[in-house]
């Protein structure tokens, strides 16, 4: 029985150290690698996590920064997203008959609670 048991300690001992010697070699591998390699590449580089490109842009990237209608370029973009807001708003409708006499209703309500307080019937944002 006691053979046994010193097998099994012995087996889980040389398991213990297999492991550790593993971890060891493969922690200096990558300490001592050559990290340059990679970072000299000048491709992009995609992986599940995400795309990464590279360190140093070439004159392509910086072509449209560079240019002088920068100024244009902006001014259209926002113009046609106000266009796209304005479109998807309805902004240049009218206003719908109903909403204007809720609104209507809602003012008179206020202006009906506001009075005993104030003394009038207008209120801060009306001209008496």
């Amino acid at each position: 029985m006691n053979s046994v048991i010193s097998f099994i300690q012995n087996m889980i001992l040389r398991q213990v150290f297999t492991l550790f010697l593993i971890g060891f070699v493969f922690f200096s591998m990558e300490l001592f690698a050559n990290t340059g390699i990679q970072s000299a590449s000048a491709e992009t580089v995609t992986s599940p996590e995400g795309v990464y490109y590279k360190a140093m842009p070439n004159d392509e990237v910086h072509k449209n920064y560079n240019s002088e209608n920068v100024v244009e370029q902006a001014k259209n973009k926002l113009e046609e997203t106000t266009e796209t807001i304005r479109e998807k708003l309805n902004l240049d409708e009218e206003t719908p008959r109903a909403t204007k006499e809720f609104l209507r209703s809602t003012e008179n309500r206020v202006e009906k609670a506001v009075e005993p307080l104030t003394g009038t019937r207008s209120g801060y944002y009306q001209i008496p």
